[in-house]
């Protein structure tokens, strides 16, 4: 089975700064502060599409970033500050056979070492973001947020979904997210 997960992760915010993230926008979702310097978001929209959620988007007020990994077909992510998009990068397997096409047009580099407060150089994070082999391609999700301090348990397999699927069978969902049930608007 393939993994698809989409999630958001905001930057220095708190749980009860993601829960009205969300309820601003009347969705359901998940929250969870898995690491010191990202808050998980999960909301209902986080359904492992390429689009991401403009309403979301619009009412945040820090920096975030959207993770979108369906493992077959390719990887993306978006970084915002605010409701500004900052950069974006894309790569497409073309349904498995490995001739990624790299989207780096709206790569700011530089932005996101400086946004995001990555562990990797400058250097390295042009060499991850450019993977000539299925294995790289395979490892470059996990390196990058590894790269941000963002545990695996904060984005793998994880998707609104996902979450609501296997909350019986998977305790971490229970164990390290809050349920957002009222979505109430603002």
């Amino acid at each position: 089975m393939s993994e698809f997960s989409e999630s958001y992760h905001l930057k220095n915010g708190s749980i009860e700064e993601a829960i009205h993230l969300i309820k601003q926008t009347s969705q359901a979702g998940y929250v969870g502060k898995l690491c010191d310097t990202w808050v998980t978001l999960v909301p209902e929209s986080a359904m492992c599409g390429y689009r991401y959620d403009q309403s979301l988007i619009g009412y945040n007020r820090g920096i975030i970033l959207h993770y979108v990994f369906p493992e077959d077909h390719g990887f993306m992510f978006r970084l915002f500050q605010e409701n500004r998009l900052i950069c974006e990068y894309a790569v497409d397997i073309n349904g498995g056979d490995f001739a990624a096409e790299k989207d780096l047009r709206a790569f700011n580099g530089a932005a996101f070492l400086e946004l995001t407060g990555t562990a990797l150089s400058a250097a390295e994070l042009e060499t991850l973001l450019q993977p000539k082999t299925w294995e790289e391609y395979s490892a470059l999700p996990g390196k990058l947020m590894a790269s941000l301090g963002i545990p695996g348990k904060a984005y793998e397999w994880l998707s609104y979904h996902y979450c609501e699927c296997n909350k019986e069978d998977n305790p971490e969902v229970s164990k390290n997210f809050v349920k957002i049930i009222e979505a109430n608007a603002p």
